[in-house]
């Protein structure tokens, strides 16, 4: 007849909150115990008084183990600041080597999330495209971000997996250089479009002041950002404010005309490819260019946004659309002309298309930047690891005499695991500040608006 044993769950489970020194004496007596009843009752009832026993024993032992870890755990902490404090060298080179890698590394890693998040903050960002040009002709093929005047309302009337559209235009002539005038106060501006009002409902665009419904309803109205509203009017309230603007449509005069601020709204993130200060009613466009709503060339740029129903599918739209290129191809100066549906997310990385609000990503820097915040990252790491080693060398005799004394082996292991995270930890601090320091110059230099916070924002 084989010998009878124990649950093996129960001895696992007792072994872990038990000393070494102690498991041999508690084992074998409830072990005893067990093979005692075990004759006197079977197998099954041996086996559940096991368990009760090991069950009502479990919370002393438990709670000796949380104690005694927490005893342990202050011991190896204040032994682990006493060995950095003795060793002020080392331990400043290893916090500094692996803070400079974990602040480098960071300011990398937020650099290229902002590059991979682009306009992605919109809800349900993955229903919204931008409808661009293709073309092919005797010079060859091309995509142009631009697209024609009248194509919006027509998507918004022909076609019924459109939801809202919206067309965003630059002024034709003067885009770069806008003159504004408040007062004595004159300044031109360079990001200035004509919208139609549905643009707050394809993007999402916070208000201060106005409602999104309205502020863009008649001409010679305007919608401006918490920047420009600081810069013209100061402390006041610049609703129902005037500011007179200069607008070239490309024909005389070219002269200064009164708009009334309807709204403003929040400054536009850096990570959107439509960068904004002042947003124009589109019926100012239409006043001043009487073919505007006729016109199907895609010169001067005009871009056209939607939004899609949720599950339309964009391969069905654009076939919806192809009809709309013969009109804009109407001279049949190319051989093909047809609007395809570029979705906004993928905007800024595409970089397929030429006349864009400003110059795209670029993949290879993505690569090259993460590899080297990679590699920055790795070799403060190795480093950490190499002086920590090296340090480690010269403390046999210390060893030595904590085994003489009775120190176990795991102990040890705790005691250098503790000296390692306070490094750590400090190196993780010192990061933190570093990148606080120095964000602000990398974002002047790389033109970004970069937060620490915008490392919990998802790629």
């Amino acid at each position: 007849m084989t010998e009878p044993t124990p649950p093996k769950l129960a001895i696992w489970l007792l072994q872990r909150f038990l000393r070494v020194d102690e498991r041999m004496d508690v084992l074998g007596d409830l072990e005893e115990d067990f093979s005692a009843r075990f004759k006197e009752t079977g197998s099954r009832k041996a086996a559940q008084s096991y368990w009760k026993e090991v069950l009502v024993a479990l919370p002393a032992f438990l709670f000796r183990s949380i104690i005694w870890s927490a005893v342990m755990f202050r011991s190896h902490f204040i032994l682990a600041l006493r060995t950095l404090r003795k060793r002020k060298g080392f331990a400043f080179i290893n916090v500094t080597g692996l803070a400079v890698g974990l602040a480098c590394s960071a300011i990398i890693v937020l650099y290229v999330i902002n590059e991979l998040t682009y306009d992605s903050y919109h809800h349900d960002s993955d229903d919204v495209y931008r409808v661009i040009s293709h073309r092919i002709g005797e010079l060859g093929e091309d995509f142009a971000s631009s697209s024609s005047a009248p194509l919006g309302p027509a998507m918004m009337r022909d076609v019924s997996q459109v939801d809202v559209a919206s067309r965003v235009v630059p002024p034709f002539e003067n885009s770069g250089h806008v003159l504004v005038e408040r007062d004595q106060v004159r300044f031109f501006e360079n990001r200035v479009y004509f919208v139609d009002p549905e643009i707050f409902q394809v993007f999402d665009v916070q208000f201060r002041q106005g409602d999104p419904a309205h502020v863009l309803d008649r001409s010679n109205t305007v919608v401006i950002t918490d920047q420009l509203a600081r810069k013209y009017f100061g402390d006041k309230n610049p609703v129902g404010q005037t500011l007179r603007i200069e607008l070239d449509y490309d024909r005389p005069p070219v002269e200064l005309q009164d708009f009334e601020v309807t709204g403003v709204v929040v400054n536009a993130p850096s990570n959107t490819h439509f960068k904004y200060d002042m947003l124009l009613s589109i019926e100012t466009l239409r006043a001043n260019v009487e073919e505007f709503e006729e016109a199907w060339g895609i010169w001067p740029p005009k871009y056209n946004y939607v939004r899609l129903s949720a599950g339309a599918a964009p391969e069905d739209v654009e076939m919806s659309i192809q009809a709309f290129g013969a009109l804009a191809n109407a001279n049949n100066y190319y051989e093909v002309f047809d609007f395809q549906l570029q979705p906004v997310t993928n905007i800024h990385m595409a970089g397929l298309t030429f006349q864009d609000m400003e110059p795209g990503g670029n993949w290879y820097y993505i690569y090259i930047y993460s590899f080297v915040a990679t590699l920055i990252l790795l070799i403060g790491c190795m480093s950490f690891m190499n002086l920590s080693t090296a340090m480690s060398s010269t403390r046999s005799r210390e060893v030595g005499l904590r085994k003489v004394v009775g120190a176990h082996r795991k102990q040890l292991i705790w005691q250098f695991l503790g000296e390692s995270f306070i490094v750590t930890l400090l190196a993780f601090l010192a990061a933190y500040f570093l990148v606080l320091f120095f964000l602000p110059a990398f974002n002047d230099l790389a033109g970004t608006e970069l937060t620490v916070a915008d490392m919990n924002r998802p790629p």
